[in-house]
């Protein structure tokens, strides 16, 4: 894989992931407090994520970051959200 089809391929793999969930686009955005319009043009391959979010969505999606950036086909791990939901909450209470 060239590094120009890596976000065609990251875009593939987050509509898979989302659509095995039976989310919508509205659904994902919510679960990563975004509007719907910012996961557009990563499902359409034209914008890529950072190292960060690429975490934080992999997590909500409940896959590897491999499986997102196409170096895996394996794609389930926890539940979507609950590590996701460990780790914010782990954060809040390293903050407070």
């Amino acid at each position: 894989m060239s590094d120009r089809n890596l976000p065609i391929v990251i875009g593939k793999r987050i509509q898979a992931a989302r659509s095995r969930l039976g989310w919508t686009q509205s659904d994902l955005a919510r679960a990563l407090g975004k509007h719907r319009q910012h996961l557009n043009p990563l499902e359409l391959g034209k914008q890529l994520l950072r190292v960060d979010a690429l975490i934080e969505l992999a997590d909500v999606l409940g896959v590897t970051t491999d499986y997102l950036l196409g170096r895996s086909p394996e794609e389930e791990r926890e539940q979507p959200l609950r590590q996701h939901q460990r780790r914010r909450a782990k954060a809040s209470a390293d903050v407070g």
